[in-house]
């Protein structure tokens, strides 16, 4: 922890406590997009007109004329200046409502800026957006012609934004209240500010929404974390960096500095008054929310479930997708005539029947060549008639009856071995929810475990399965058994089932703050370290999952030592210390006396 880079300053600000900083290179014209600084400046972008995209090929042509306006200047409560290009309607004849995206990638950093990084482009065309669109966040081509203001706006830090780049947490609240507020007295403002985007640009709206600006009417955060400890950096208690690493040497270009969380996990490895900064207070948002998350987003899946769970809304909705969140946002064309329907009712205020939509829709996956099964509308989430059903871990077998041998079984911690528990659906069965695991595990060669669970999908002839995020029709395959499992590690675009993880010496569970018995909250206050040898029960909440299995195919439930949720971007990563790592085999007890055993929620859904 000691080498990582220092920009040699800390700073405070509106965080509870001082934070460290790590260098980040400065904007570059060419690069994601940048154009250079230009405060003052405004520009037309005539209908008609196409931007390159990748290839030279262009993009989606505008439907109407546009006005933007460069490097807007915002100057927050404490003096530091940001920057936003802000899209209007050339020819708005009133007052529009606006549509912020607040992030920290550059408010010209588009889908193109990401599709050159990920195999097969994610399924994304040069056509699916203008090239306009901020990352992550919607495109001005729609919402300009559809009478709305766009405002990209770099956060505390980024680009030409002064400062220090603060993730989340206190000090982006306040700056997007800020942001908010200044955009919703505007001249040509209606006063009605919404916000849009997802992952980071999610998650911002949580922390900013709970600040209730008065401006601000509506949020979308479609996939967003909503504890950045819990659901990202130590989920599980195991510390990680997740896509941070990948976001600071090739996105996040910036004057100063960016939060550094090695430094400030080495300074604060145990829930803090700087991890608590980072969970965001969901129940005191009153705003419309429309939320969207998937089974396979890697941080985010949990948040989203959560922001459903404890805003403070009845205008709260939440649609579960089976495709990737940038696909979804860019590609699908009904996902944004949904998005501008919600929009529409809370920032243009028209009665467009919006309330009639479902308040919870899911996605159920088949995984392997099979469609997912879209639009599912829930009574609710966990649906109130969940069956949840005890199997108990038996000598690699799941059995709905108590295993009455006991045996012992073992898996090097160190490497990438996994003992398997496997069952046949004799039924067409449906799994919809957090499932959540009891393991009796012991090490001999080490006081702590970093204990991993999946649940795989296998075919009637025990392959197991993966789900691909986008579409078939835009797959570069025939079939998913042209791949072997080795080929499917990219997290972006194969998901090969829902996972739970758990550092043993976390155990803890706070029940008073656990939202469902099935997501466990561990407080992290402290370190219950386990004598080598020793059994002990460990209760691992794994994160939701919506899965159907066909009469004679099978769930395998895998325990084992590690998994990246990330592994494409392993490579630029720097090795954990030792004594965060496992060492040695961890020993699962099973039968008998030791009644380790999975809990599955199913849910009779006719399917």
């Amino acid at each position: 922890m000691g080498d990582s880079p220092k920009t040699g300053v800390d700073w405070q600000g509106a965080n509870p406590v001082p934070l460290s900083f790590k260098p980040v290179a400065k904007p570059t014209i060419g690069h994601n997009s940048y154009e250079g600084f230009h405060p003052g400046r405004q520009d037309l972008l005539k209908k008609g007109h196409s931007k390159k995209q990748w290839d030279d090929q262009d993009g989606k042509k505008l439907e109407s004329d546009i006005i933007r306006d460069n490097d807007v200047e915002i100057v927050m409560r404490d003096g530091i200046k940001l920057y936003a290009d802000i899209y209007r309607p050339a020819d708005a004849k009133e007052k529009i409502p606006c549509i912020v995206a607040y992030g920290p990638y550059g408010k010209k950093y588009n889908m193109a800026g990401i599709a050159v990084h990920l195999p097969w482009k994610l399924g994304l065309r040069p056509d699916d957006t203008s090239g306009y669109e901020t990352f992550e966040s919607v495109d001005p081509k729609d919402f300009c012609a559809w009478g709305y203001a766009v405002a990209n706006v770099d956060s505390r830090g980024t680009g030409h934004s002064e400062g220090f780049i603060c993730i989340m947490g206190e000090q982006e609240a306040q700056d997007g209240y800020d942001v908010v507020e200044f955009l919703g007295h505007q001249d040509w403002c209606n006063g009605n500010v919404g916000m849009a985007g997802n992952s980071h640009l999610a998650i911002t709206q949580y922390f900013i929404a709970a600040k209730n600006p008065p401006c601000l009417k509506a949020i979308a955060p479609w996939e967003g974390c909503s504890d950045l400890g819990r659901e990202q950096f130590t989920r599980g208690g195991i510390f990680s960096i997740s896509n941070n690493n990948f976001i600071t040497k090739f996105t996040v270009r910036g004057t100063n500095g960016y939060e550094d969380f090695e430094e400030m996990y080495a300074r604060y490895p145990l829930s803090s008054a700087y991890w608590e900064d980072k969970r965001a207070a969901l129940e005191k948002i009153k705003c419309a929310a429309f939320i969207t998350g998937t089974d396979f987003a890697a941080m985010h899946t949990m948040g989203s479930i959560r922001a459903y769970m404890q805003i403070d809304s009845k205008d709260k909705w939440i649609k579960w997708n089976a495709w990737q969140e940038w696909f979804d946002l860019w590609a699908i064309e009904e996902s944004r005539l949904e998005l501008r329907k919600f929009f529409d009712r809370y920032l243009k205020e028209e009665k467009n029947e919006w309330e009639q939509t479902p308040k919870v829709r899911w996605a159920v996956l088949q995984y392997g060549d099979k469609p997912p099964i879209e639009n599912i509308a829930l009574p609710d989430f966990p649906h109130p008639e969940t069956q949840f059903t005890t199997y108990y871990l038996g000598d690699k077998t799941l059995s709905q009856s108590p295993v009455k041998t006991q045996s012992t079984l073992s898996y090097d911690s160190e490497t990438s071995e996994r003992i398997k528990f496997e069952t046949t659906f004799d039924n067409p069965t449906t799994l919809l929810g957090p499932p959540k695991i009891y393991l009796n595990m012991s090490c001999n060669d080490h006081d702590d475990m970093n204990v991993y669970v999946q649940l795989r999908k296998l075919d009637k002839n025990g392959h197991p399965l993966v789900h691909v995020q986008i579409p078939q029709e835009r797959w570069q395959i025939k079939s998913t058994y042209d791949l072997s499992d080795g080929q499917t590690n990219n997290g972006a675009l194969y998901f090969k089932g829902n996972v739970g993880m758990l550092r043993a010496s976390h155990r803890k569970i706070d029940r008073s703050k656990s939202t469902h018995d099935h997501i466990p909250f561990h407080p992290h206050d402290e370190e219950q370290r386990i004598p080598k040898g020793e059994v002990v029960e460990l209760e691992i909440g794994i994160w939701s999952g919506a899965t159907h299995f066909e009469a004679g195919e099978s769930l395998s439930v895998q325990v084992f030592g590690y998994i990246s949720l990330n592994p494409e971007l392993e490579h630029l990563n720097r090795p954990r210390p030792a004594e965060e790592k496992n060492h040695g085999k961890h020993y699962v007890h099973v039968g008998g006396e030791y009644e380790s055993r999975i809990v599955l929620p199913i849910v009779n859904l006719g399917l």
